[in-house]
Parts: structure tokens; sequence; C-alpha cells
């Protein structure tokens, strides 16, 4: 099966093709639009420019497509915590997400959003938690509107994090099992989670004002986890269209000494490929920056509990 994932990131949108075959994945197409596609403030005067690149490369794309996939920034998506376990009722589940809707988004309903609760482990205190992901249904509807030439299903939404985990756990099969915290550097916004066996610990979304403040932040933010959430992490993953040489230097610098390793992910790493030499050099140049959107061609390793 031919899938085409679209990764509609703040400051351009990327794609891809995986072919699913007996050995694994396989990229058969990369590209990606020079211009954004703001699907959050959908005015038509600024999203023309970039939905006519968009469609300029659609001619590009390998035939014999079945299916897509999206992915979403999570600075665009409302991303909660709250007590709760993954026995509760979907009616006591509903309540707490419209709880959210409401301190969060006070002039919508319950049904402008469509959501999604993942269970996460508990951190030192022990306490049960459930993470929700919660989309405003008008993304859903620019995103049909702009993907109708297609002609196919939209397999699944999901946000960026998540869709990074799910590429690390196909990528580094050998540390499946460690404790891995990836850090997600964005324009605005540093994206920081855990996972532990497979498993979702931590998240948070952190805005910065400048470059010099990422790596402070990114030491914060893992002291906070290893004194609240885990006593150790075994690696740590940098990755985001805002990563530099620089930051992931410095960054090796701040954690080298808590891990046993501090690297860029390679979204391709475990992948073959059946692409030309120009592209494989920009795969070279751009593995920290796929990782969502060849995640989103992956079932999901965590649980989801999708609300309707």
């Amino acid at each position: 099966m031919r899938t085409l994932s679209l990764f509609f990131s703040a400051d351009r949108t990327y794609l891809a093709v995986i072919e699913e075959f007996k050995k694994g994945l396989r990229l058969i197409h990369v590209n990606s639009t020079g211009q954004r596609i703001d699907l959050f403030n959908a005015k038509e005067e600024l999203l023309k420019v970039g939905i006519d690149e968009f469609n300029s490369l659609l001619k590009f794309l390998p035939e014999k497509i079945e299916q897509l996939v999206i992915t979403l920034p999570a600075e665009h998506v409302l991303v909660s915590k709250f007590p709760g376990n993954e026995n509760i009722s979907m009616s006591d589940l509903r309540k707490l997400v419209e709880l959210e809707i409401k301190q969060n988004f006070p002039q919508f309903n319950y049904q402008d959003f469509t959501s999604t609760v993942v269970p996460i482990l508990p951190g030192m205190d022990k306490k049960q938690m459930l993470m929700g992901i919660i989309i405003p249904k008008d993304i859903y509807a620019t995103c049909k509107k702009l993907l109708e030439p297609f002609e196919l299903p939209i397999k699944h939404v999901e946000i960026s994090q998540l869709n990074t985990h799910s590429a690390f756990i196909y990528n580094y099969p050998e540390h499946s099992d460690k404790a891995v915290a990836f850090f997600g550097i964005k324009k605005r916004f540093i994206d920081i989670s855990v996972i532990k066996d497979r498993k979702p610990l931590y998240y948070n979304l952190v805005s910065y004002k400048d470059h010099e403040s990422i790596c402070d932040i990114c030491h914060s933010e893992f002291t906070r986890i290893v004194s609240e959430y885990i006593e150790k992490i075994d690696y740590a993953y940098f990755f985001g269209y805002s990563l530099t040489k620089e930051i992931l230097d410095k960054a090796k610098q701040e954690l080298s000494s808590s891990v046993e390793h501090v690297g860029r992910l390679n979204a391709f790493r475990m992948m073959t490929a059946n692409i030309s030499e120009r592209e494989r050099y920009y795969c070279s140049r751009t593995a920290h920056i796929y990782p969502p959107c060849i995640g989103a061609c992956i079932p999901s390793f965590h649980k989801r509990i999708k609300l309707v």
C-alpha cells in the first residue's frame, strides 16, 4: 500500500510517499513547499500562495497512492493533561474533555472539536494521567477541501510529537525499551516529550523568545523530568526545522553527562529508498525534520481512545 503523508508544519508543508513491503517501509518520494499552508488562519489571500505551490507539486507524485495521513504542529492544537486512567468510562472521559474545552475555549462547544485521549505513564507521584489531544473541526474541513483533488480517504490526523515517537520506535528498535527524551525545536516553540518502553510518560510545549535560551529551556525541562517523572533518561534526541548544529552541539555539552547519548533524530534510518540522488541528498539534510511526517505512516505504538 502506498501512503501520502503531509506534514503541515509552521514553516512549510512536507510531503513523503511511503510504500509498505515485506521487510518494512520504502520511501519512494519526498518533497516540500517553500511556503507554509496555514490551516489555522484559513483566510483565502494568506492561503493562496502556499496552496498554489502545493498544487504545483502534485504532478510530481508517484501513481497508485491509496490513502492520506496528516500531521499537525502541536502548537496549534490543544494538548492537555488531566487525572484519569485508561479504564475510565466514555461518559466520564467526555466530561473531562468538555471541561478542558470550556476552560481553554469558552467561546466554543464540545461539538466544535474532535478529541483523542492517550493514557500516559505515572510519574514519581504515581498519579494516573491522561493526555487529551483536542483539534478544531474547522481544521479537518480545511484539510478536506485542500485535498479534494486526491479523492482518497484520510486515514488519520495526528500531532507531530506522537508521530515522532512512532518514527523513533520504528527507526531505533534497539532502544525501544529505553527512556528517551525528545526535543522538537521549532520557530517559537519547543516540544518536549518522554517515552519509556514505547509508552508516553511526559509532554510539554514551551515557548521561547531567542535561540540563546533554547538549550537553557531544554536543560530546565530535563531537570524537571528526572526530578518529578523518572529517575534516569537513557537517550535524548533533537529534531525540528529550527534545529541547528550549534543548538545540537550546545545541547550535547549540557546533557551528555546525564544521558548515554544525545543526537539528531534520523527519520529515515531504517528505511529503504527508491529515490533520486537529489532526493537522497535532500533527505540527508532534512532527516531531523521528517520524523513527524514519516511517523504518520507507521501504526501507532501508543494506545488511543477516540471520542466522538
